[in-house]
């Protein structure tokens, strides 16, 4: 029986004018190379990690020219920090590497553009504000850009999952013509508010209580614009206000579409709960604010009721 003859790792150092420069070659007969510097009062070697142009990872662990592992792209993420937004004012943006950050990748990665969204089969969505005679167009709205919910229309999903990488909402900047180059900017999350005295959702931790929004119940123009109105009193149907609904301010009184009259053409919704996550351009860092904070529409984008959106009045529901 053969004696299995194991790889030796042979070095060579060479000495030129107190620089050593070392060899060391291993059985996959690859070549590490190192420059090392000997004090002249000590007598002992370093090895220096500067950028080089050299991979010396056999001297310097952390060299900078060797290749990232997973471990060094995740601590070299960019930080939470507050930025200046393109619509005035400083935000708040999450880490890359935080549990929301992680997500915005996921969701980016995706939902690239509004086209990959669009041919989304698990699941589906569909253009929330959809516009003209046949409604094959996109409605942009202000503060949002498109909006696509999950589900077929004209029928979205009641409730998200409560994972933060199936969002229920997504929102891209309608950029020039071309679908691919409709970029996503956000991602949003929602739950049907449809029982009286209803608190914000607590299905996904991450998101703090009181960065739930109402949604308020209403009508989506569509065809037509592709704007939305309001629902008032006077769209609730006999049975519910008999039931004691109305459209009140604080946000207490949970709507269904149930409860609103139908009119023509329009597509009517109840309230929801909802909470938008927008992402900074260049690096896709998360925050969570109402609107856009980077402004990305048009000052052609369908404006957006003031009432729409609204936090419920605190200490005001039963």
């Amino acid at each position: 029986m053969k004696e299995q003859i194991q790889p030796k790792l042979i070095v060579l150092v060479i000495s030129i004018t107190g620089m050593l420069f070392s060899l060391a070659v291993g059985p996959s007969q690859h070549v590490l190379a190192a420059l090392s510097t000997k004090d002249p009062k000590t007598g002992t070697t370093t090895v220096p990690c500067g950028a080089d142009g050299k991979c010396n990872v056999a001297a310097c662990p952390n060299d900078p020219d060797c290749p990232k592992t997973p471990d060094d792209l995740l601590s070299s993420s960019r930080p939470a920090e507050d930025v200046r937004s393109s619509c005035g004012g400083t935000i708040h943006v999450e880490a890359e590497n935080s549990t929301l950050g992680q997500a915005a990748k996921t969701v980016t990665g995706k939902y690239p553009n509004f086209n990959a969204a669009q041919k989304a089969k698990d699941p589906h969505y569909f253009d929330a504000h959809p516009s003209g005679m046949l409604a094959t167009n996109h409605g942009e709205l202000q503060g949002f850009g498109i909006t696509m919910i999950q589900g077929k229309w004209p029928n979205p999903v009641d409730n998200a999952s409560g994972s933060l990488t199936d969002p229920t909402l997504l929102f891209f900047h309608k950029d020039g013509k071309k679908q691919d180059d409709w970029k996503i900017i956000g991602m949003g999350y929602t739950f049907a508010f449809d029982r009286d005295g209803e608190a914000p959702p607590t299905t996904i931790p991450e998101i703090p209580a009181d960065a739930w929004l109402i949604h308020e119940a209403g009508y989506h123009h569509s065809p037509g614009d592709g704007g939305f109105s309001c629902a008032t009193d006077d769209d609730l149907k006999k049975s519910a206000v008999q039931d004691g609904k109305n459209i009140d301010r604080s946000g207490c009184i949970g709507i269904a579409k149930e409860h609103l009259k139908t009119k023509s053409f329009d597509i009517k919704h109840g309230r929801f709960w909802t909470v938008h996550v927008w992402f900074e351009p260049g690096t896709a860092r998360p925050t969570i604010q109402p609107t856009d904070p980077w402004c990305r529409q048009s000052d052609n984008a369908i404006k957006v009721p003031n009432s729409a959106f609204f936090t419920q009045g605190q200490g005001q529901c039963p």
